[in-house]
């Protein structure tokens, strides 16, 4: 239940860009608060909560790229720092369907290769601010505790 709950938070408060929402060409960021569930044979119980922000440029109206960092927080004071490039794609300009890609590398505690994908939808809340809801899949390759 308690997993429920936080996902479900972590939905209402997935992501807020700000800059251009109408897609128009110039500067565009996003603020994302994440939740992850740890799956497969080495994922389960590594749970994390994260706070993800990237800078770029909307290069067309459909297309943006940049760069940004983040932190997974897993509990047990065990954290991940990714920095990562991030694509995405928008299907046209104000409230739309969206599809995105991070990849790059995370450091600290949990090291090594970081992918996400998603796919989620824009909300425009004005000229300035939307909100997006997405969900994806995190692939981390990470060292750990001795452990690869």
């Amino acid at each position: 239940m308690k997993k429920i709950f936080i996902t479900l938070i972590a939905l209402i408060l997935c992501g807020t860009e700000y800059g251009n929402s109408q897609a128009t060409m110039g500067f565009r960021g996003f603020v994302d608060a994440t939740y992850t569930v740890g799956v497969g044979e080495r994922g389960n119980g590594y749970d994390r909560a994260g706070i993800m922000t990237s800078y770029g440029c909307q290069v067309l109206p459909q297309l943006f790229v940049g760069g940004g960092a983040g932190i997974n927080y897993y509990g047990d004071s065990q954290i991940g720092l990714p920095v990562f490039a991030h694509v995405r794609g928008d299907v046209r300009e104000g409230s739309t369907p969206f599809a995105d890609i991070r990849v790059g590398y995370s450091f600290k505690n949990f090291e090594g290769f970081y992918l996400n994908p998603a796919i989620g939808y824009r909300f425009r809340l004005n000229d300035n601010m939307g909100l997006s809801l997405g969900f994806g899949y995190t692939m981390q390759y990470a060292s750990f505790g001795g452990h690869g």
